[in-house]
């Protein structure tokens, strides 16, 4: 086969940032006692300094109540503000706190402006049966994790609030008081596109997005591209920026009938999401060298379905993209080879 790769850089649409002031991390269960060593980070997204003084922030096990008033105290934009308890050095305002762990049912912390037409609202572990209100006062629908001790629950970017609970947090194993959030890195690769050209000639798009909140070394990242399970090619990656994606195509021509299954896998020794670093295509030149050979649809009672195929030529081929579509929609999926 003779390939040809041609790489297009391509940049990702921005994060939606809402509010002005976010929680944007917590430590609700520290590891060891909890007493002491509970805090809470807030975050001002916003182009301003913010005035907190008569702002709330509350806890809630089966309902929400203040546990904290803020003295005369600005936020400068962009900036951190840690309230923390006693044993916290790094902590700008000092409390107890003696927030709820979680660990049966949904527990809470709330920041509540001076006027209470403002909140933000992080709701973690479910299930929500003291029906505990989001920030529009609506009952809660979706929840954050309940933590591991000494983990965090903590903000993918910093300041960005969607509203929605999994795409702005996740469970941080170095948590970091009055500082940026560190996200994990994870990239994705996906097939974007598969063509045939002229009955002999494939091309695959591939879209690699770096969903961390950090740029990914360009030298460290690559994909290998196989076909049928033998090595097709290698791709170097280039620097992805936090959020970006970065597409690219690999072109094959020259080839023969038959059956051709395309395995794209991602490798970087730093990502810490594994489960979405394969992506896989196929396609048919010609006629199929898989057919249906016979069918048990209606077997006797006790005994199952089953469907026999059978291979037309000498080649082996690798099914796992292969799937047997009944007219009611349900897909049989394959995961052995076929020989």
């Amino acid at each position: 086969m003779r390939s040809t790769i041609i790489f297009i850089m391509v940049a990702v649409i921005g994060s939606v940032v809402c509010g002005e002031v976010v929680i944007n991390e917590v430590i609700y269960d520290p590891e060891g006692p909890d007493t002491g060593w509970e805090w809470v980070e807030f975050y001002n997204n916003s182009e301003n300094f913010i005035q907190l003084e008569g702002w709330q922030l509350q806890k809630a096990g089966s309902e929400f109540q203040t546990v904290f008033i803020f003295p005369n105290y600005r936020i400068a934009p962009h900036s951190f503000l840690l309230l923390g308890e006693a044993n916290i050095d790094e902590a700008d305002l000092t409390n107890s706190l003696a927030l709820q762990n979680g660990g049966s049912c949904t527990d809470g912390v709330r920041l509540l402006s001076a006027s209470g037409d403002y909140t933000d609202t992080i709701l973690y572990d479910s299930p929500n049966s003291n029906q505990l209100p989001s920030d529009i006062n609506e009952i809660g629908q979706q929840f954050c994790p309940d933590v591991n001790s000494g983990n965090s629950i903590a903000r993918i970017e910093d300041g960005v609030d969607t509203d929605i609970f999994a795409d702005d947090f996740f469970e941080c194993e170095e948590p970091t008081p009055g500082a940026e959030n560190v996200y994990p890195i994870d990239l994705c690769i996906e097939l974007n596109e598969l063509i045939l050209y002229n009955e002999q000639q494939v091309e695959l798009i591939y879209n690699v997005e770096n969903l961390s909140t950090k740029p990914v070394d360009n030298s460290e990242a690559e994909v290998d591209i196989l076909c049928n399970s033998l090595p097709l090619t290698n791709i170097i990656l280039p620097e992805i920026e936090a959020g970006e994606t970065y597409i690219f195509s690999f072109h094959t021509d020259n080839l023969a009938r038959g059956y051709y299954h395309f395995l794209a896998q991602l490798i970087y020794l730093q990502d810490s999401n594994l489960e979405n670093n394969l992506a896989a295509g196929s396609i048919v030149i010609d006629s199929s060298p898989i057919i249906i050979n016979e069918i048990m649809f209606d077997p006797p009672e006790d005994e199952p379905e089953w469907i026999e195929l059978f291979v037309r030529n000498d080649c082996e081929y690798n099914v796992d993209n292969l799937l047997i579509t009944d007219a009611a929609g349900g897909d049989i999926e394959f995961m052995a080879n076929i020989e």
